[in-house]
C-alpha cells in the first residue's frame, strides 16, 4: 500500500498532486488566481539581465530561465542539463512574478 503522506489537495482548486514533484507544487502555488500586472514586470532581454540575478549563471542556464519566462514548455530530459536547471531555478524562485523575457 502506497503512503499517502506525499499527497495533497490544492487549497484552491481541491485536485491532489505530489509534493515530490516541484512541477506540480509549483502550479499550485500559482493556482490561488493571482493576477499580474504585465506593464510593471521588468524585462530581461540578454543572458547578461539574467546574470544580475544569478551571478554565477552560464550562458545555457540562462537560457532555461528565458524559457521559464517566456511561458515555453518545460524542457526534456534531452536538453542541456544546465538548461534544465535554470528553467526550474527560475519556476522554483517565481521570477514570473518579478521579470518578463522576449
Amino acid at each position: 500500500m502506497e503512503s499517502k503522506r506525499h499527497k495533497m489537495n490544492c487549497n484552491n482548486c481541491g485536485q491532489e498532486f505530489d509534493m515530490r514533484d516541484l512541477s506540480q507544487v509549483v502550479a499550485h502555488e500559482e493556482c490561488e488566481g493571482v493576477q499580474l500586472d504585465h506593464s510593471k514586470l521588468v524585462k530581461l532581454n540578454n543572458w547578461k539581465d539574467v546574470q544580475e540575478i544569478y551571478p554565477s549563471a552560464d550562458i545555457d542556464f540562462t537560457i532555461g530561465v528565458r524559457m521559464f519566462l517566456r511561458g515555453e514548455k518545460e524542457p526534456d530530459n534531452l536538453e542541456i542539463n544546465m538548461i534544465r536547471q535554470g528553467y526550474w531555478k527560475a519556476k522554483s524562485d517565481k521570477l514570473n512574478l518579478k521579470y518578463q523575457s522576449n
